[in-house]
């Protein structure tokens, strides 16, 4: 961490330090777990996708970041990141996608689409059940569900 925090400093960033964070593991999956200060609600964030491959210099320099061809075409998987981070191509624009877990995926999509937002019905991949959702603004992001 002292060493990507000096990185992003040197880069013009304000390098905010650490802070202490709860970190589980799922089969294949990375989780990062962080607690309000007050003691409410865990977000649990499964991955992050950096929807533009073209950042692969820029997050190596500043973040040391090292990347393996990923799954999809264009995309990569960035190596030893929590939560599990990757860049993917097919994109209209540059984004930050995240993926945030749920217990019970159905009734998640249900409360997106009650709310609003657009869900596809969940599908099976290798590490757990996933639903591609949007917002009620169109902000884009997945339900996942281990």
């Amino acid at each position: 961490p002292a060493q990507s925090l000096g990185r992003v400093r040197q880069s013009g960033g304000p390098g905010i330090p650490p802070r202490p964070e709860r970190r589980g593991f799922q089969p294949g999956l990375s989780v990062s777990a962080q607690q309000a200060a007050n003691g409410t609600g865990t977000e649990l964030l499964a991955l992050y996708d950096l929807a533009r491959p073209q950042a692969r210099a820029f997050y190596g320099e500043v973040l040391g970041w090292r990347f393996s061809p990923g799954r999809v075409e264009e995309g990569w998987q960035v190596e030893d990141v929590v939560p599990m981070t990757v860049l993917s191509g097919g994109h209209r624009q540059a984004t930050g996608v995240p993926m945030w877990l749920v217990e019970d995926i159905a009734a998640a999509v249900q409360r997106v689409r009650d709310a609003g937002g657009t869900s596809t019905e969940p599908q099976r991949q290798p590490y757990g059940v996933m639903a591609d959702c949007t917002d009620d603004q169109s902000m884009h992001f997945y339900l996942g569900q281990l």
